[in-house]
């Protein structure tokens, strides 16, 4: 009793790392062998049942095999009678036979040698099952050779088979006592397959009851190993529990008040004073991260909101005078006393105002695109025309760098595609800029081509492919991983000063966005091949025309008229106040704040959320802005709000 208290005593100094490891030793050893001593007794057990199954099988399989072998012979003896008419087939029969002979003789010596094995289990007597072999065996062996000494007969030729001698010598041995007696021995030997058969089974049954011991032998010992575990838990719960409560109180304290002055007592100086000195030193590591945090924080929404003033306040200050230069370009346009070159000169600089007034946007598209709010507004128009104005774009400014500008277009691109135009001609105007920009000398080529699809031949979807190639100072190696990356220069453009390094960024966003892809390649002072791809819609008829501007008063581009007739029409209408109103109040008031600020995404984004029964009102508001016709959708909406104080007067 006295040592037992000892050891006790002993145990509650042990620090808990040794009381648990202690306790996981003896449940785990008591497991151990509680499991070893239930395989021990089980494998016996098993193993007999396994040796007498083994036993029953190999009985059951060579008797099995012996009676089919039986039965072929002897099913092959009997109908030798129909070959006799034929002597090669006779003579195949024959030959079958003397295998069977063979096969028959290796399986009984077989059988013999398992018998005298001593087997644990037998189908029944021993001397009895060798008796009903040999004589099945021997009754075979004789009706073979009395069929072949009649074989050896010659055949003498009759009128009929059944007139001829042997055949009807064969009928007679058919019919004999000893060839009848075959049946006999084979329902012996089926009641011996029977009963080894069975007795398969008993041993199956023997194995699994072996397992089932041994199973329920392994959950005891299981059992008797966790209630000990669960003791030896128990007894160190007092020394464990109090201080981890005391840790976890501190801890959620902290984590629900976000007081991060609280600190928690280290009462032990074991694992758990540890634990606990460790929490403090975690408590005072976050506290000083979560204020660094916060500061951080604090001068990242600083700088956000003043990039959001800067970036609202530069598009509202440029956009403005860039619409009134666009307007008196438009005017400029509907005077009947140009000559043609000017009224190409004129047109020249609508779209490059127009360009302008778009790259003012770029800063603001390339914000959108990566808070996701890109939308895809696909429209029928004509491919090559878009093409040539970008030709007629850029030429003067390959002229006065005197560059090569080609344009090279496959004879089976498509003339009018479906695709989302706003976009692919930002792409490209922001690829053969650059190409013009970065090119000292030589030539820029724009190659437009296009492959079908390949999945199916019913689809309409097509895939253009577009290469831009300059003989320009190409790119370094090193520079091609960062190429599309936003506000990244390469240091050709660093050393020219050009570009903000937004271009690129906006064009891959685009591509993707349109479900293409877009890749560079590249040699420094020997050029730089862009390739983008993008899949398109054909369209089998050309996209509708809008109303000649020189239609439009001039009152309308610039003056203050709050009644425009609005002639940019779809399918035969105009823009009305009354398509307007089918939209709800706060719709439209988004749409003319957005068209006072000229806010290109934005009134996509308003055209993108118009129901399909509205479509030709989509379809209208896409056509004006397409030519940044802003006054008109300005102008109807203040006729709609000067209609509504009338009514109410009324």
């Amino acid at each position: 009793m006295k040592p037992l208290q000892t050891w006790r005593q002993k145990s509650w100094q042990w620090r808990i790392r040794h009381k648990i490891g202690y306790g996981y030793f003896l449940s785990i050893s008591l497991g151990f062998a509680g499991t070893i001593s239930g395989l021990l007794v089980a494998d016996y057990y098993q193993g007999q049942g396994i040796e007498q199954l083994a036993d029953a099988n190999i009985q059951s399989e060579l008797l099995v095999r012996f009676q089919i072998e039986a039965e072929r012979m002897h099913l092959t003896l009997a109908s030798l009678d129909s070959f006799l008419d034929n002597s090669a087939r006779l003579a195949q029969q024959q030959e079958r036979l003397e295998q069977t002979q063979q096969k028959l003789r290796s399986l009984q010596q077989e059988l013999e040698a398992f018998l005298d094995s001593d087997p644990v289990w037998l189908a029944g007597d021993r001397e009895k099952i060798k008796k009903i072999i040999q004589d099945y065996n021997r009754e075979l062996q004789n009706y073979f050779q009395n069929i072949k000494i009649l074989l050896v007969s010659e055949i003498t030729p009759s009128k009929t088979l059944e007139e001829n001698f042997i055949f009807q010598q064969l009928k007679r041995i058919e019919i004999s006592e000893s060839v009848q007696g075959l049946e006999n021995f084979s329902y012996q030997l089926d009641r011996l397959i029977e009963i080894a058969q069975k007795q398969a089974r008993e041993a199956e049954i023997e194995v699994e009851n072996a397992q089932g011991l041994e199973k329920f032998i392994i959950v005891v010992s299981s059992l008797v190993a966790v209630a000990i575990a669960g003791w030896i838990a128990w007894r160190t719960t007092h020394a464990i529990v109090e201080p981890l409560e005391s840790l976890t109180h501190t801890a959620r304290q902290i984590a629900r008040e976000e007081d991060f002055t609280l600190r928690t007592n280290v009462q032990t100086e074991d694992e758990i004073g540890s634990l606990a000195t460790s929490l403090n030193l975690l408590i005072e590591t976050v506290a000083q991260r979560t204020t660094e945090l916060l500061a951080a924080k604090e001068a990242a929404e600083v700088a956000n909101r003043a990039k959001s003033i800067f970036l609202a306040t530069m598009s509202h200050e440029l956009r403005t005078p860039l619409n009134a230069i666009l307007g008196f370009s438009q005017l400029l346009g509907q005077e009947i006393n140009l000559t043609e070159a000017q009224r190409n000169n004129v047109d020249i600089i609508n779209r490059s105002g127009e360009h302008l007034l778009a790259l003012i946007n770029d800063i603001l598209v390339f914000s959108k695109a990566d808070a996701g709010k890109l939308v895809l507004i696909n429209n029928d128009f004509n491919l090559l025309d878009l093409l040539v104005m970008l030709e007629d774009m850029f030429s003067l400014q390959a002229k006065s760098k005197k560059l090569h500008l080609n344009l090279e277009i496959s004879s089976e691109v498509p003339q009018y595609i479906q695709a989302d135009e706003n976009k692919l001609r930002q792409i490209l105007i922001n690829l053969l800029s650059n190409a013009i920009k970065f090119t000292e000398q030589g030539s820029v080529m724009l190659r437009v081509s296009y492959q079908s699809p390949v999945i199916s031949s019913t689809t309409n979807n097509q895939q253009l492919i577009f290469e831009i190639e300059d003989t320009g100072l190409g790119i370094a190696p090193e520079e091609m991983e960062t190429l599309f990356d936003a506000f990244t220069q390469t240091q050709t453009g660093k050393k020219l000063q050009k570009g903000t390094g937004l271009g690129l960024a906006i064009s891959r966003q685009f591509v993707e966005f349109m479900g293409g892809q877009i890749s560079a390649r590249s040699a420094l002072d020997r050029g730089t091949i862009f390739t983008f791809t993008i899949p398109v819609a054909l369209v089998d008829r050309p996209p509708q025309k809008n109303v000649p501007k020189k239609n439009v008063p001039k009152k309308n581009v610039l003056s203050g008229d709050t009644n425009p007739e609005p002639v940019d029409e779809v399918k035969g209408r105009s823009l009305s106040p009354e398509l307007l109103q089918t939209m709800p109040d706060l719709w439209r008031q988004q749409l003319h704040y957005s068209a006072h600020i000229a806010d290109l995404c934005e009134i996509e984004k308003l055209i993108a959320q118009i129901p399909e029964c509205h479509e030709e009102l989509a379809a209208i508001l896409t056509k004006i802005l397409e030519e940044f016709r802003f006054d008109i959708i300005i102008a109807v909406l203040d006729q709609i709000e000067n209609r509504c104080p009338q009514q109410l007067e009324g």
